[in-house]
């Protein structure tokens, strides 16, 4: 495994992504099959994660402070025109959960 994991390593940062195969371990006794690759997560905190690039610079990348996760992302960023969207960027989304205007997808 750590021939694998150097010849990954060294893909990395000289290949296009497209190009870069992924590296499977079969484990034994019916484990399935696991993914491998090299390490670049060095630390993670509440505040940053630590990660390294095939050059093994360092890059600290804070973690948001702002965490509200309760907009969908396509109508935070792609403003997505729909009524459920239009509702829960006016914050209106409880009180017309609670009327029963909700609109259910099938999904």
């Amino acid at each position: 495994m750590a021939t694998g994991l150097e010849v990954m390593e060294q893909l990395r940062g000289h290949t296009s992504g497209f190009a870069i195969p992924t590296f499977v371990v079969d484990t034994p006794g019916g484990g399935g099959k696991i993914p491998l690759s090299p390490q670049y997560q060095i630390s993670a905190s509440a505040e940053a994660t630590t990660l390294r690039n095939f050059e093994f610079r360092t890059f600290r990348y804070p973690e948001p402070v702002d965490r509200d996760c309760s907009c969908p992302y396509e109508a935070r960023f792609f403003r997505e025109e729909t009524a459920d969207a239009a509702l829960e960027l006016q914050g209106e989304w409880p009180q017309a959960a609670r009327a029963g205007r909700r609109r259910h997808r099938a999904g």
